[in-house]
């Protein structure tokens, strides 16, 4: 069970969660999970292909594996948010457990941008983080993770879920690639290729 939009009002609720971008005309790629490398050179050069920009939410643990990798996103112009270093679920973890893991991926990562995996957090979790760091759910998932969905139900996912100001949420892993491929093929498509794609600097 996975939540495919956040309502925006949470925003007004929380108000340092980011479920999307205020006041903005773009919209925001993100991938969680990576880097690998088996899938992340293929989806950074389709994002070359297609002349866009994301934000990639890796972990620690692959980060360490994949020092090379990590510099190819750079270089290619996207950045980098924290995703935890063990991928850790909050509400089965400790308070302290929890931010040891993040931290220890942040000195990694030097970044203030966290996503928590699962979309995940208890309300102690979400007070000490939020503290020092700036915490970004989403509202467009598409679902390229689910295997009960086909190409095209998740490609109809990613299309019908776009507005202005929206952050969607692809996985950077070998299970979800062809899916995740299959939505950025779609970007190339008369409707939305004028759309503007940008990274999350704007919330740093």
């Amino acid at each position: 069970m996975y939540l495919k939009n956040i309502p925006r009002a949470l925003s007004f609720l929380f108000k340092d969660v980011n479920t999307y971008v205020k006041n903005s005309d773009s919209f925001y790629l993100t991938f969680d999970d990576g880097p690998f490398n088996t899938t992340t050179p293929l989806l950074l050069q389709k994002l070359k292909k297609l002349n866009v920009k994301a934000t990639f939410f890796c972990t620690g643990k692959q980060a360490e594996k994949h020092n090379d990798l990590m510099e190819m996103i750079i270089s290619h112009g996207h950045i980098v948010g924290n995703h935890g270093h063990s991928h850790l679920n909050g509400w089965k973890t400790s308070l302290e457990e929890y931010v040891c893991d993040i931290n220890r991926s942040k000195l990694k990562l030097q970044t203030n941008l966290f996503r928590p995996p699962y979309g995940k957090l208890t309300w102690k979790q979400y007070q000490k983080i939020k503290a020092t760091n700036k915490i970004v759910l989403w509202d467009n998932m598409p679902g390229d993770f689910d295997t009960s969905l086909s190409l095209s139900q998740v490609t109809s996912n990613f299309k019908k879920n776009l507005k202005s100001g929206t952050i969607i949420v692809l996985h950077d892993n070998p299970k979800s690639i062809d899916k995740c491929l299959a939505i950025l093929d779609s970007i190339s498509s008369e409707e939305i290729k004028s759309l503007k794609f940008e990274t999350l600097n704007c919330l740093l």
